[in-house]
């Protein structure tokens, strides 16, 4: 009967002892968890700033070509105005009697 309590003793404490094992294996895997989630919380970050700088970068552009299609009409419609005065011109410096 001691003989049988003592292999009982000895396979508890062999038990423990994996426990032991696997409570260092989880302690190091709660710690991998830990640093994955920094990780990916580090990612979220840098992705929310690059679309912020993409958004920027986008309404930059939307403004740029506003003001490039502003510049184009309007040198159009000076180019518009200096021929009619040149035609205006033409005409109040031409002969109508040709000589």
């Amino acid at each position: 009967m001691a003989i049988t309590r003592y292999n009982e003793a000895v396979s508890a404490i062999e038990e423990v002892k994996g426990l032991g094992e696997m409570k260092t294996q989880i302690t190091a895997l709660e710690l991998q968890v830990k640093t994955q989630q920094e990780r990916i919380a580090s990612l979220q970050d840098a992705s929310i700033r690059m679309q912020e700088k993409s958004s920027d970068a986008l309404a930059s552009s939307r403004e740029a070509q506003a003001l490039a299609k502003g510049n184009t009409l309007e040198i159009n419609s000076a180019i518009t105005s200096m021929q009619e005065q040149m035609k205006a011109l033409r005409k109040a410096t031409t002969n109508p009697l040709g000589s």
